[in-house]
């Protein structure tokens, strides 16, 4: 279990390193990040991000407050 921490004007949570091993991520990879609608949140990397992944109506992509690039 992990807890969610303030950082400035955010709030996150540590990935552990374990976990981000397993995932095949690194920092300073890119992300999405969706609210599901049952109210899980699914952090998919930009590699494995399908094409046509932006019309699902299963899921729904939380803005960003900031995106340094668009992708």
């Amino acid at each position: 279990m992990q807890k969610l921490t303030k950082w400035g004007n955010s709030v996150g949570c540590r990935i552990p390193s374990a976990l981000m091993e397993s995932a095949g991520l690194a920092a300073g990879d890119w992300v999405r990040i969706r609210l599901r609608d049952d109210g899980t949140i699914q952090i998919i990397p930009k590699k494995c991000i399908p094409a046509d992944a932006a019309g699902s109506s299963q899921t729904r992509e939380v803005p960003a407050e900031q995106e340094a690039t668009q992708w």
